[in-house]
C-alpha cells in the first residue's frame, strides 16, 4: 500500500465516496483501515492520476490528527467550535450542520 501526504480533502468531495465514509464519527487519535469497494472507490474507470486501475478496490490506513485544529483526543466532537457533523442516508451524505 503507498502512502500518500494527509489529505484535507475529505468531505469535500476531493476523494472517493467510501474514504468519506469511512471517516465519519472518527474521534482525534483514531486510526482505521478503511476498505472501499470499487463502486465507492474509482469505479470502472479507475484512476491514471493515482495509479488506481479500473474495478479496483481500495485500502486506506488512516489516523485522524485533529478536528478544526484541535488536536486534544480527550475533546468532544459536539463541544468543538463549528463542529460538522454528517448522517447518511439513503445512500447520501448530508451535513447536519445546515438542516
Amino acid at each position: 500500500m503507498a502512502s500518500r501526504e494527509p489529505s484535507p480533502g475529505a468531505c469535500t468531495g476531493d476523494v472517493p465516496r467510501g474514504l468519506e465514509l469511512g471517516t465519519l464519527e472518527m474521534c482525534i487519535g483514531e486510526e482505521r483501515l478503511v476498505q472501499v469497494p470499487p463502486p465507492l472507490g474509482f469505479g470502472a474507470r479507475g484512476s491514471k492520476t493515482f495509479g488506481v486501475p479500473p474495478g479496483a478496490a481500495l485500502a486506506y490506513r488512516i489516523k485522524l490528527v485533529s478536528i478544526n485544529s484541535v488536536t486534544d483526543p480527550t475533546a468532544r466532537r459536539e463541544e468543538l467550535d463549528d463542529e460538522q457533523r454528517f448522517l447518511e442516508e439513503d445512500g447520501k451524505v448530508y451535513n447536519t450542520a445546515f438542516e
